[in-house]
């Protein structure tokens, strides 16, 4: 019977360890894995993919995109109004401040521009942080709410608008992403 107990004890767990999402992993990229599921609220997200960011031979993060349901659509995930999530694990040494914001302003330039956008950019630009190799930026949109942006789950700061959480979307997965396989590789492409 003890016998019979371990033999059930180690295949249900062993099968909970399968199936449960907190502890599946969706896959490896430069060495760095994200979770097959996460959650914002109640809500599940799914990884829809992960792609790298390069600059002239140099990694810099591997971008994670969660979605409620998975979509190869760079329209739909950039229009859907529902909770998403993007997720930089940064893998170079150093990425300063300055350096920080000037590619998110790049990027938004090349992409829906910034006119728009006014004082929200200024909150975006203020809460930016340098970051290094391991720090881990999150961007959370919750309808209604806006875009939270994190460093290593510390918030800095929310920014409202479904507009600018659709600008924020285009940089990573739009029509011109800073590099096509960091798209495509969110896209699940």
């Amino acid at each position: 019977m003890r016998l019979r107990h371990n033999f059930l004890t180690s295949v249900l767990t062993f099968a909970a360890v399968i199936v449960s999402p907190s502890l599946a992993t969706a896959g490896e990229l430069a060495g760095v894995t994200m979770p097959e599921v996460v959650y914002s609220d109640d809500q599940a997200l799914v990884l829809n993919g992960m792609g790298l960011r390069e600059l002239i031979f140099l990694d810099v993060y591997i971008g994670g995109l969660y979605l409620p349901t998975k979509t190869n659509s760079s329209t739909t995930a950039i229009n859907s109004d529902v909770r998403k999530r993007i997720v930089m694990h940064f893998v170079i040494r150093n990425v300063p401040k300055d350096r920080m914001v000037d590619s998110f302003r790049e990027s938004l330039e090349a992409n829906d521009g910034i006119e728009q956008f006014g004082e929200r950019l200024d909150i975006l630009y203020n809460a930016i942080e340098a970051c290094q190799s391991n720090d881990i930026v999150t961007l959370d949109y919750v309808p209604g709410i806006g875009i939270t942006l994190y460093k290593n789950n510390n918030p800095l700061a929310t920014i409202p608008g479904t507009d600018f959480m659709r600008a924020i979307w285009g940089i990573f997965i739009g029509e011109n992403p800073p590099t096509e396989a960091l798209r495509n590789g969110m896209l699940g492409l």
